[in-house]
């Protein structure tokens, strides 16, 4: 009736390190599920190779479940408060401080398209710009640019 299963900690331990690489590599660590039953087939293998526990199909099942619960009922909090931790950050780009000629007039608050480095921008100013007037980028999003007027320094 309990028929012991033959490498049964080898594929409980691997299948484990599988589900915890999903979890963390592909999904982000952005469920726990994953990391519980990853982490608990991992511990089950441990203590059937150890031979804690025998190695039989239904003594598994039931440690891997009894282990999954225990994990997330100890681990849940801890992580949710992890996952929460979010620092904001600014974040810079090569782009700003970039000089180009404006191709077209451009009124404040108005947006104009822009394509620069193979990318179509749209090009937003606080003044009034004219056509073929040198810019300099003081700010981005995604896809959009902020530009203000070079002051051109007389030449001594």
């Amino acid at each position: 009736m309990h028929t012991p299963i033959a490498h049964l900690s080898e594929i409980l331990i691997v299948a484990g390190l599988i589900l915890l690489a999903i979890e963390i590599l592909v999904l982000g660590f952005s469920t726990f599920v994953l990391f519980f039953l990853g982490l608990s087939a991992v511990l089950v293998g441990g203590l059937v190779w150890a031979g804690v526990l025998a190695p039989t199909l239904v003594t598994t099942l039931a440690a891997l479940a009894i282990a999954t619960v225990v994990l997330a009922a100890m681990l849940w909090k801890p992580l949710k408060r992890l996952q929460n931790n979010i620092h904001a950050t600014v974040v810079t780009s090569d782009l700003v401080g970039t000089q180009f000629t404006m191709p077209c007039d451009v009124k404040q608050g108005e947006q104009v398209d822009y394509r620069y480095s193979g990318i179509s921008w749209k090009v937003s100013a606080n003044c009034d710009l004219q056509k073929g007037q040198q810019v300099r980028v003081i700010d981005l999003q995604v896809g959009h640019l902020v530009v203000t007027p070079v002051e051109n320094k007389p030449e001594a």
